[in-house]
């Protein structure tokens, strides 16, 4: 009413931009939940009227909880976030799949009860999208046990499953959520409450493919999720989320032409209602793939979808939201790759003037969530040891850089880079997310400091720097009829040939170059020892890579010459366990260099920053898309395999490091990187032949050795 809004306006009077927004997007659904109930209310004999007054009720349930949350909430919470991102949409009330659920009871304390739970369940999943980890997950258990005791109507506690499910997801703990979106689905289908059936499975899948690189599992639940949308009546939102879904496995066999055509239909979906913040998800996953894709149109077809998305995040949002900024940035790293830089940083400089303001650190924050941090103290110091005042700092597990900026800083790409500057002593104190392994650079004017691990009491030197010249040769590419080999070419053009420097003593610090024809150039390196590479990505999901190592004096340009020879053959290395219950996933290499049978992974990296050429991807389990012919005797159940494109003919060594779990999984890779220059990979020699475009071999591997 009058006296909320009132008070509303009071709390927030401070922040009138912020509330503004905020306002304005609780009066716009109230309006169009006027009409949508206009609407309904005009055909009471209709079969869905009473499903559809239902829905409505909901939507009043979630928009209550929300104003219940701006009650209490800090006045940076609604400058961090955006209330369309948790509102309901009325219109979704007119979608039969929205209206096909169970009949309430006729006793009218019980639908109090119903709806007074139900109004719990929306105020946690508003607490949980604003990132109160803690209050949302106490609010929703309460609410799930409440569930359980209305007797009357059981379908509510498939409804409160479901939402126990997605707190549970948006506050990290994936196992628990998954384990709700189970006995949700199947709570649902007892009590015939179609629409979370089909939700919890949709919930179950955004998790597989979040985590999984077994492609069939998937796909084989994204055709239970449209089969559970279908028996609902309908869902174009939920169905545009699942084509999301279904497209990225399209893309991860190579097919970027479905991948894409999917893409644009979800986006068209997701625009028409009013979803941007989905709709630009989708713009940014069709740019990239349309960079991948290489066609002569593919670089403005991307340009033109992200320039799209930010002016409607500007529409909606304003210039200065983090939704609007998450859009810049993507454009910025798209102008940056087709090389129009100055433009590139003119965009990161936008950004970077966001996340360094109060509403940009409330937004950073939010992101951040309940993640443990660390605080890490060190100070700046200069080539003689004098300590530099008002230096900026950067820390973060990657961190990407070039000559305009020591650090670009970027959330889309780089999530969670603490930033600082120090004191008149030189001292700095940041808080960096626990359990990683972080570096830290400094930058003082045109000096700036090597990388080195941000442990306690960390020592930056900053000082005058150098510079690197890459002469950049490329050789050939596979040649042939074979689909494989069509993929393989994909983006093999040398525009997608990114020379990348990376520091030897801190391998999370990379710092891109400005090509110009052959010769690649940044300015700004820290002068010491440092490798420089070049890598070609290809739609098989591979990467040929080549890292020379070289020394970098202050006020000097140093010179080296690179060359990918991408004209060897395409070598479909089959993994297979020596054991029984096979392996999750691998690493697999290529490279032109002997190796023992046995090596560990720091020895392994050794030998390919050695100068080198090495081909690298990931091994999975095989699905029809990406079989090749050389390899269809030698599959066996349970093999995985990687495909591997320029392997040079004669005798290659090829090297698999088998892993314990799915390197889908971010928890997994967690868990795995504080060891992984101490586990071991096997080697063997393998010939090419000469004459045969795709080849296959299979490697035997054991299990990875238990994690200390």
């Amino acid at each position: 009413g009058a006296d909320v809004a009132a008070r509303l306006d009071a709390r927030f009077a401070g922040d009138p931009a912020a509330w503004g927004r905020g306002r304005g997007a609780l009066d716009d659904v109230a309006a169009r939940w006027r009409t949508q109930r206009a609407a309904t209310c005009a055909a009471p004999a209709a079969p869905a009227f009473h499903g559809a007054m239902a829905c409505l009720d909901g939507v009043v349930d979630e928009v209550a909880a929300v104003v219940e949350m701006l009650a209490d909430a800090p006045p940076e919470l609604l400058r961090a976030g955006d209330l369309r991102e948790v509102l309901p949409a009325p219109e979704a009330c007119a979608e039969a799949g929205r209206r096909s659920v169970p009949r309430l009871p006729d006793d009218a304390a019980a639908r109090e009860a119903i709806r007074g739970t139900r109004r719990e369940l929306a105020a946690a999943k508003v607490l949980a999208r604003a990132r109160r980890d803690a209050e949302a997950r106490a609010r929703v258990a309460a609410a799930v046990t409440r569930a359980r005791a209305v007797a009357a109507y059981p379908a509510l506690l498939a409804e409160a499953l479901h939402a126990e499910g997605v707190v549970l997801q948006l506050t990290g703990d994936p196992d628990g959520a998954d384990a709700r979106f189970v006995e949700a689905a199947t709570r649902a289908e007892a009590t015939g409450h179609d629409p979370v059936r089909a939700w919890a499975l949709m919930g179950q899948l955004e998790l597989l493919a979040a985590r999984t690189s077994k492609l069939a599992d998937v796909q084989r639940l994204a055709e239970q999720v449209t089969a559970a949308i279908e028996g609902m009546g309908g869902d174009e939102a939920l169905q545009a989320a699942v084509d999301m879904i279904v497209a990225s496995l399209a893309a991860a066999v190579g097919d970027l032409d479905e991948a894409l055509a999917r893409l644009a239909a979800a986006r068209a979906v997701f625009e028409r209602r009013g979803d941007l913040r989905r709709a630009g998800v989708a713009a940014r996953t069709a740019a990239d793939l349309h960079v991948l894709r290489n066609r002569p149109d593919d670089a403005a077809a991307a340009e033109a979808l992200l320039r799209q998305a930010v002016a409607a995040a500007e529409a909606v949002h304003g210039p200065a939201h983090v939704a609007t900024i998450t859009q810049v940035e993507a454009l910025a790293w798209l102008r940056y790759q087709v090389g129009a830089l100055d433009d590139a940083h003119a965009l990161f400089a936008r950004a970077r003037a966001f996340w360094r303001s109060p509403d940009g650190a409330a937004a950073r924050a939010s992101l951040a969530g309940d993640a443990p941090t660390r605080v890490v103290r060190g100070r700046v110091v200069d080539v003689a040891g004098a300590p530099v005042a008002g230096a900026d700092v950067w820390a973060g597990a990657l961190l990407l850089g070039d000559g305009v900026a020591a650090v670009i800083e970027s959330e889309t790409v780089a999530r969670g880079v603490a930033v600082a500057t120090t004191a008149a002593d030189g001292t700095f104190e940041l808080a960096v997310p626990d359990g990683q392994r972080i570096v830290a650079v400094a930058s003082a004017g045109a000096r700036r400091s090597p990388p080195a691990v941000a442990a306690e009491g960390v020592t930056l030197a900053v000082g005058p720097t150098g510079a690197v010249a890459a002469r950049l040769t490329t050789i050939g590419g596979p040649a042939g009829d074979d689909p494989v080999l069509a993929r393989a070419r994909t983006a093999m053009d040398p525009q997608v040939n990114v020379v990348w420097l990376q520091r030897a003593a801190g391998p999370s610090y990379v710092m891109l170059t400005r090509p110009d024809g052959d010769v690649h150039r940044v300015d700004g390196v820290p002068a010491g020892r440092v490798a420089v590479g070049a890598v070609a990505v290809t739609a098989l999901g591979d990467a040929i890579q080549r890292l020379t190592p070289l020394d970098v004096r202050a006020g000097a340009t140093a010179e080296v010459a690179l060359s990918l020879d991408l004209s060897g053959a395409v070598l479909d290395v089959i993994v297979r366990s020596d054991r029984a219950g096979g392996l999750p996933t691998a690493q697999v290499y290529a490279l032109d260099r002997k190796l023992p049978a046995r090596v560990t992974v720091g020895a392994l990296v050794e030998a390919v920053t050695s100068g080198v050429q090495w081909t690298t991807s990931f091994a999975r389990p095989v699905v029809p898309a990406t079989r090749t012919e050389a390899g269809a005797a030698l599959y066996q159940d349970g093999d995985i395999h990687a495909r591997l494109t320029a392997v040079p003919t004669g005798t290659t060594t090829v090297c698999v490091l088998p892993m314990g779990g799915d390197v889908a999984d971010a928890r997994f890779l967690a868990t795995l990187a504080p060891h992984l220059m101490s586990l071991e990979a096997t080697c063997q020699a393998v010939p090419v032949a000469a004459d045969a475009p795709v080849q296959a071999v299979v490697v035997t591997a054991s299990p990875m050795k238990r994690l200390p």
